[in-house]
């Protein structure tokens, strides 16, 4: 009889949370979690690349060679992030963020990188927490001679803008999510070769970061001139952009007006396009 596991949670299209009701673990593959959804069972016979176990405090002890050193390491970590950042790290995130570094620091011990899929992303969107995680990192070789490579660089990145900002930290995962997810939908359903380090992918993200953020805060969605004009001049784009509007609205649980909808489609239209001079002619943002 095959195993049953249920999903806990859609990290993206290519990694999924599970549990066997005994424990979770995150699984990564391509395209595993394509429309895929919280609570469907799916069985042992799924093809996937590679697994995480999620680990909590009392694995510690268990999987560490060296448990003490894990728990002086993490404590000078926390510091350095304190002192780096230099603001008052808030309870909850300092337990949080703890966490987060005593598991990695034990991935690390059994030659585990946990993979960040939202690498661009995070850079484009969180520019300034960053350079801070870059900072720390630094100073984390300079004290244990302990290098934090790029994923988890990233990682620390989430919880630095999360102190800085106080920004709920499952808001700015649940964005990039929606982010990377988008950027996926492009590249596999819609065949489009993305250059994540142009200046017009960046200002997709920007516009996706901000849109996302208004529909959590409950604002009011923008308002675009001559939409009528510009969905009847961009139909391509428009049909393309149901692609964004899909994850969005799956994600989210709202249905995105039609100026929303349209200003995705300049977006799209920018980013697919050599010669942008008529859409910027009609009313560039």
């Amino acid at each position: 009889m095959r195993l049953k596991y249920k999903i806990v949670k859609v990290l993206n299209n290519n990694s999924l949370m599970i549990s066997n009701g005994a424990e979770e673990v995150i699984i990564v593959g391509k395209g595993i979690g394509f429309k895929r959804s919280v609570d469907e069972i799916i069985t042992e016979d799924i093809i996937y690349e590679k697994e995480y176990l999620l680990l909590t405090d009392k694995d510690y002890n268990f999987v560490s060679k060296s448990p003490k050193e894990i728990i002086n390491n993490t404590g000078t970590i926390v510091d350095i992030v304190g002192l780096v950042v230099g603001k008052e790290i808030p309870e909850q995130s300092v337990r949080a963020l703890t966490n987060h570094i005593a598991a990695m620091l034990v991935r690390f011990e059994n030659d585990e990188i946990f993979p960040n899929p939202f690498h661009h992303e995070t850079v484009t969107l969180y520019g300034d927490s960053y350079n801070i995680a870059e900072d720390v990192a630094d100073r984390v070789f300079e004290e244990i001679n302990l290098r934090i490579p790029e994923p988890e660089v990233d990682f620390l990145t989430l919880y630095i803008h999360g102190i800085l900002s106080a920004t709920d930290k499952e808001d700015s995962i649940q964005r990039n999510a929606i982010i990377s997810e988008v950027s996926e939908a492009l590249e596999y359903d819609l065949n489009i070769n993305i250059d994540k380090s142009s200046v017009m992918y960046a200002r997709l993200v920007t516009h996706l970061k901000f849109l996302i953020e208004r529909i959590l805060r409950r604002e009011t969605t923008i308002n675009v001139p001559m939409t009528s004009v510009l969905r009847e001049q961009f139909p391509e784009y428009m049909k393309m952009s149901e692609v964004i509007v899909e994850v969005i609205e799956k994600h989210l649980q709202i249905k995105l007006s039609d100026d929303e909808h349209t200003f995705l489609a300049l977006h799209l239209a920018r980013l697919t396009m050599s010669d942008v001079k008529d859409l910027e002619n009609n009313g560039e943002r």
